[in-house]
């Protein structure tokens, strides 16, 4: 997973200047969990682990449970506006 996000990361550098830096970084273990990353500062210069060191995973069948799936959501429909403490843990 380390090796995938550096790739991501090494993804996100190559965006063209005026797109800036995304603020979450996502990787997933296909069939097992998807690990979030997230840069409020959006300098592209310290991706950590979203929204802790706990709660970074995402496994997959938590999916199925709708409050389970407000964190992922939050993510992919309003990236720019989440914050640390907007999102809840899951």
């Amino acid at each position: 997973m380390l090796v995938a996000r550096d790739e991501a990361e090494g993804y996100a550098r190559a965006l063209p200047t005026d797109h800036g830096w995304p603020p979450f970084i996502l990787v997933c273990d296909i069939g097992r969990a998807i690990e979030t990353y997230a840069d409020f500062f959006h300098q592209g210069k310290n991706y950590a682990q979203f929204p802790d060191g706990q709660s970074f995973h995402i496994y997959l069948e938590y999916l199925r449970s709708p409050e389970k799936r407000e964190r992922p959501d939050q993510i992919w429909t309003a990236p720019r506006t989440s914050t640390p403490h907007a999102i809840p843990l899951g």
